[in-house]
């Protein structure tokens, strides 16, 4: 804590050092991926502001937290630029953003942007893109739905299950007949399902294998 005090008493106020103290970490707490967005604040509170560079490009944008745009944000001169790539609809991060527009005011960068949506889609079958597209208005993300390229038969097929015993024994035989084929399957499915089919031993063939997600 004395330490602690040398170093942050000409920049911070009694009761924020105070805070800090009462506060911190014990050295048993190792620092962890997530704790960087705070150190390099931390940082640039003590130090100033860090080197800016020209240009920053970021792929899977919707992923980053407002704390870790921020560090990108502290990165860039009143002149540097900003090319960000991503989909709202895909987000994976503990944050969600609505819109790019949320994006770039976490950025600063909201007043002087152009916007370039791609909605051709090279690698999903249409049946597929016609069937998701369905879910999209209901979803709440302002993003236009996507544009198959390519058609692929027999792509997507819709079975109807009576009951969850006939679901589930249905899942069961779809995919010992596909790794019969030496097709590897993945099952998405309710906890419920999935713990049912976790005691089936599947027989696959060549290098085929399953897997199980919720």
């Amino acid at each position: 804590p004395s330490y602690f005090y040398d170093i942050a008493k000409e920049l911070l106020s009694d009761d924020q050092i105070q805070n800090w103290i009462e506060n911190a970490n014990t050295p048993s707490h190792k620092l962890s991926e997530s704790d960087l967005p705070l150190l390099d604040y931390l940082q640039f509170l003590l130090e100033g502001k860090p080197k800016s560079w020209g240009h920053i490009a970021i792929d899977e944008t919707q992923d980053l937290s407002p704390m870790e745009l921020r560090v990108i944000s502290n990165r860039l001169a009143d002149n540097s630029s900003i090319s960000l790539t991503g989909d709202l609809a895909q987000a994976t991060g503990t944050f969600f953003y609505r819109s790019w527009e949320g994006i770039l005011e976490e950025l600063g960068r909201n007043s002087n942007y152009t916007v370039r949506e791609l909605t051709r889609s090279y690698r999903v079958p249409s049946s597929v893109i016609e069937y998701a597209n369905q879910f999209l208005a209901a979803s709440g993300i302002q993003v236009s739905g996507a544009i198959p390229f390519m058609d692929d038969v027999d792509s997507l097929n819709k079975v109807v299950a009576k009951s969850s015993d006939e679901l589930l024994r249905m899942a069961i035989e779809i995919a010992q007949a596909s790794l019969s084929d030496e097709q590897s399957v993945i099952i998405l499915a309710p906890k419920s399902i999935l713990e049912e089919i976790s005691r089936v031993v599947f027989l696959a063939q060549g290098k085929a294998q399953i897997r199980t997600m919720k």
